[in-house]
């Protein structure tokens, strides 16, 4: 759906903060090798869905394969499904080959970060999300996050404090915050 997706295919006529963080992104892929040789992270956030966080990254990932970065683009809901399916035995790579992949892609994409987070018994999810955070972060490895909560939102849901040090320390100054009506919905709209 997004395979040719890239920054000049936007509609930029959306709120400053939106515009504002497409245009950083467009800035993170110019400066691409740089950043991820000093394993530069980015936290796309907003309450809002539609405002434009996945395809931001989705933008990224694109710009990131064209230049021959090796990336993934997935999600934790993903991540997890596919440890479940190697559990279940019906996957050929064992666990720990599945998230040393996961460590040591260039560019490591997590959408809707924190959606699988519940209310309580979220210890599995924060040992894996720590497992690959904390090897990315040695290895100087790139991550780049969409949510819809922010890292304060996310410990009240259930992320582990020493998870949003990590993403902390990954992204540094590098949050930012989208906000408006969702441009989906107004595609529905004119449509």
């Amino acid at each position: 759906k997004y395979e040719n997706l890239n920054f000049e295919k936007l509609d930029y006529d959306r709120p400053e903060s939106i515009t504002k963080a497409f245009n950083y992104c467009k800035e993170y892929c110019e400066n691409l090798h740089t950043n991820i040789a000093e394993g530069k992270g980015l936290y796309l956030y907003g309450e809002d869905t539609g405002t434009g966080k996945t395809i931001a990254s989705v933008c990224i990932a694109n710009y990131a394969l064209e230049h021959l970065v090796p990336t993934l683009f997935t999600s934790f809901f993903e991540i997890m499904k596919t440890i479940k399916a190697i559990y279940d035995k019906q996957s050929k790579l064992s666990e720990d080959e599945y998230i040393e992949k996961l460590c040591e892609v260039e560019l490591l994409i997590l959408d809707d970060f924190g959606a699988e987070l519940k209310k309580n018994n979220n210890d599995f999810f924060n040992q894996l999300v720590f497992q690959i955070l904390d090897k990315r972060l040695k290895n100087n490895k790139a991550t780049i996050f969409t949510s819809n909560f922010g890292l304060n939102e996310l410990i009240k849901h259930g992320l582990s404090r020493r998870n949003a040090e990590r993403i902390l320390e990954i992204c540094l100054k590098n949050f930012y915050k989208l906000t408006g009506n969702s441009y989906r919905l107004k595609l529905l709209q004119d449509a």
